[in-house]
């Protein structure tokens, strides 16, 4: 038999946290020469618009809430509205030329986005809201395994559910926590979030300077992106919590770095 505690792959995770970890370097460009409108808009194709156009309903709902938080935090917030309008506009103008592919894509995907909408559908249909009530009824029939769980972390296939959703894994990571173990490994990890925003209201005397604010809105841009990606599992990808969590040191090394220095 074999054994799992993560795997190394996760492209479709990058997609929502690459862009953000550019964002500060993108705003510095200035609109000064056709060179740089050229590149600014390949940056904002490549790491914004592209993950939005394959209609991943994940990445895209994850990249504009990112956006969302970033738009909260940052004090220069007309030049972000004139790269979020340039955005728009790229998404605007590759629909009309490729709105054939983007239209195809679309339908193949129809039935999710209509669930989607539909609160109650989602609710009912979507796996990943129906593994909550099936943790729980797995983990609520003792006190040992309420707190502590099944003690099989990352061993979820057909164990859950009675062997309903047989060889599927559970994909949230709160649900993949709970399962494995209980209350105790869940509030650990939550700990851990809440750590790095305390970690983030630390880094607020940096916030007086244009980058630092940038830097600081990306860092809060991040950790309110992956706890939307944890509803869709991603605890077990170790490439894209490294990446992530680079990513956050980096910020705090480079404030502290570059700020006390």
């Amino acid at each position: 038999s074999q054994f799992t505690v993560g795997y190394l792959s996760g492209l479709r995770l990058f997609q929502v946290i690459i862009p953000f970890f550019f964002l500060p370097f993108l705003t510095n460009l200035q609109f000064k020469t056709y060179f740089r409108y050229f590149i600014i808009f390949i940056f904002i194709f490549s790491f914004f618009a592209l993950p939005i156009i394959t209609l991943r309903r994940g990445p895209t709902v994850a990249i504009f809430l990112g956006l969302f938080v970033y738009f909260i935090f940052i004090k220069n917030k007309i030049v972000f509205v004139k790269y979020l309008s340039l955005l728009f506009f790229v998404l605007i103008s590759f629909y009309l030329f490729f709105n054939d592919i983007i239209l195809s894509r679309f339908e193949l995907r129809q039935d999710k986005f209509e669930r989607t909408i539909d609160i109650d559908s989602t609710l009912s249909e979507e796996d990943r809201f129906r593994e909550y009530s099936a943790v729980y009824n797995l983990i609520s029939k003792d006190l040992y395994s309420l707190f502590f769980g099944t003690n099989e972390l990352f061993n979820t296939r057909n164990n859950y559910g009675r062997g309903f959703y047989a060889d599927r894994r559970l994909h949230v990571d709160f649900t993949l926590l709970a399962h494995g173990s209980g209350i105790l490994g869940l509030s650990m990890y939550l700990f851990i979030v809440i750590y790095l925003v305390k970690i983030g209201k630390k880094l607020s005397h940096f916030n007086n300077s244009l980058f630092g604010n940038k830097l600081i809105s990306v860092y809060y841009s991040l950790i309110f992106v992956s706890l939307f990606v944890s509803l869709s599992g991603g605890i077990e990808s170790i490439s894209y919590r490294c990446l992530l969590f680079m990513s956050l040191g980096g910020i705090y090394g480079t404030l502290k770095s570059y700020y006390e220095n």
